[in-house]
């Protein structure tokens, strides 16, 4: 199991002085992944322009999963406060961190009563997918594997993909976008940071081949014109 940052210190350091300077310097830039020193949030944090999911992946342990989460929030916010998200979420992931559950708390928050698709829970039409949904990931999060299998790819990167593998997922999520999608996206982005930050610390599988690359990248970036 690869744990976030590969348990490693000043690689997270690296990489949140190279999203803050990014940030400082006006770069930070929706649709697009890494065009001409400007990035999106992967784009900022790899300095990839293709395969840039799994970059995020393989240079900072960060789950495939996550990094679509990421890349979905950051995509969903209102232009003013992509930049925000892009250094606020990603210093949210503690080093350490096994975020192998955390699609699952997001989730079932998402499919519950209290977060931005609450109406669209609880339409008729699709209340009880809805439902039986969000009681696979509450059944994964207590250790159900079934479920966890079942349950599969998270709210977050189902949105990211614009193709939910659960219909009432989609029509749920859609229907708060549809409703309030700027407030929509800023209460899920809140509940992210809530949620990776509490991401239990797991002994690290670290990986020092990776760690050096990465390290030599972010300390002999690509210069970026100010």
């Amino acid at each position: 199991m690869k744990t976030a940052w590969f348990g490693e210190q000043k690689l997270k350091d690296a990489a949140m002085a190279q999203l803050r300077e990014h940030r400082r310097l006006d770069k930070i830039a929706q649709g697009i992944y890494w065009e001409h020193g400007r990035g999106c949030h992967l784009g900022c944090l790899t300095h990839k322009d293709d395969d840039t999911h799994e970059a995020t992946e393989r240079m900072f342990g960060i789950p495939l999963r996550i990094a679509y989460w990421l890349e979905a929030v950051f995509e969903g916010l209102p232009e003013d406060k992509c930049a925000w998200w892009v250094v606020k979420g990603t210093d949210a992931i503690p080093v350490g961190a096994d975020l192998s559950l955390c699609h699952h708390h997001l989730a079932t928050w998402l499919l519950g009563p209290d977060s931005p698709s609450a109406a669209g829970n609880s339409h008729p039409s699709v209340a009880s997918e809805v439902a039986a949904v969000r009681t696979l990931h509450q059944e994964a999060l207590l250790g159900s594997e079934s479920a966890a299998e079942s349950a599969a790819w998270s709210a977050a990167l189902s949105a990211a993909r614009s193709a939910a593998r659960s219909a009432a997922l989609s029509a749920a999520l859609s229907a708060a976008l549809s409703a309030a999608r700027s407030a929509a996206w800023e209460s899920i982005a809140h509940k992210s940071i809530e949620i990776f930050q509490a991401a239990p610390i797991a002994n690290c599988e670290r990986c020092e081949e990776s760690i050096a690359m990465t390290m030599q990248q972010l300390t002999n970036p690509v210069k970026v014109k100010a």
